[in-house]
């Protein structure tokens, strides 16, 4: 069975009571606090323009691979852009399904971040 990815927003993610792993692209100097210890957290700080210099290919493919087989959860402000784009490249280039029926995703990928969706397809 495929391992899952969703996208949701930063207060979807920060209610989350079951631990999982976690994709947290959040603005620079923002710090999401969670209620409970996740199974492992990729802390991605991407604002956009002129955050291409942080390699984010590379740090998403290396953290997914020490989690073989598990669904993620990425999340950012509003749960639309940066954390769909990501969500997308998983989806088409690592296999993952997309749930966009997990609560609190808006089910709508469509929104998505194209650049940070590029990046991620150059990387």
């Amino acid at each position: 069975m495929r391992p899952k990815v969703t996208f949701v927003s930063k207060h979807v993610a920060m209610a989350i009571t079951e631990p999982c792993v976690m994709i947290s692209v959040r603005d620079r100097g923002d710090e999401p606090r969670f209620f409970i210890d996740h199974v492992d957290i990729l802390e991605l700080p991407y604002n956009g323009v002129g955050d291409a210099l942080i390699d984010i290919p590379s740090n998403v493919s290396a953290f997914i691979k020490k989690h073989p087989n598990q669904d993620i959860v990425v999340h950012c402000t509003y749960g639309e852009s940066r954390s769909a784009a990501i969500a997308k490249w998983l989806s088409e280039e690592h296999n993952y399904q997309l749930d966009l029926k997990y609560p609190g995703c808006n089910g709508n990928v469509g929104g998505y971040n194209r650049q940070l969706y590029h990046n991620l397809m150059d990387g």
